[in-house]
């Protein structure tokens, strides 16, 4: 379930339709975060094209996604499916 405080505003440099840079974290799977009205109760400060940095599953094993924010009105909110970031150690 979504929880507007673990949406964190990191970079808003205040330039009319430059997108905002977020920080989301949440014990949901990142299948539920990226699905269609996730981030509805937000729609008073997302905006289209503003970039989501995505941690999920933090309990479990976390999933890193980079999402952007496709498309905001009155009634829905809807982000892209995103880019999983992978980690890996070559030591």
């Amino acid at each position: 379930m979504f929880n507007k405080n673990n949406l964190v505003l990191q970079s808003s440099n205040g330039t009319p339709n430059t997108p905002k840079i977020w920080v989301y974290h949440s014990d949901d799977p990142d299948t539920n975060i990226v699905a269609v009205d996730y981030f509805l109760t937000a729609k008073d400060i997302l905006t289209k094209n503003d970039i989501i940095f995505v941690v999920a599953s933090v309990s479990t094993t976390p999933v890193h996604k980079i999402v952007i924010v496709n498309e905001v009105t009155n009634s829905t909110v809807d982000v892209t499916d995103g880019t999983t970031i992978s980690a890996t150690d070559n030591t």
